[in-house]
């Protein structure tokens, strides 16, 4: 069984869509194990002031979490800089 840190995730949250891969590296190789891509719209659901509606914002979020219930068991999260973006609305667009 591998350890925690034989498995690398790489995550792109695009305006679109998120993408995130999940690969074990083994024998010198990326195995790829799980991936998700789905539409999450961020660009087109902003408000007059470029903040994200609350609407983006959930469906954003929802994906995030389908996305981490995907991780292996005990696999630790570095960055969630994305989340907290998400959760306030704030993108620093204004």
């Amino acid at each position: 069984m591998p350890s925690p840190f034989d498995y690398i995730a790489a995550v792109d949250l695009g305006s679109n869509s998120f993408h995130m891969i999940i690969a074990r590296f083994e024998d010198g190789q990326l195995d790829v194990v799980d991936r998700l891509r789905e539409q999450v719209q961020l660009g087109a659901g902003l408000d007059r002031y470029k903040r994200l509606t609350p609407e983006t914002r959930h469906r954003a979020l929802e994906c995030l979490e389908r996305a981490a219930a995907l991780r292996p068991d005990d696999t630790r999260i570095v960055e969630r800089r994305a989340e907290v973006l998400l959760t306030t609305g704030d993108l620093g667009l204004a």
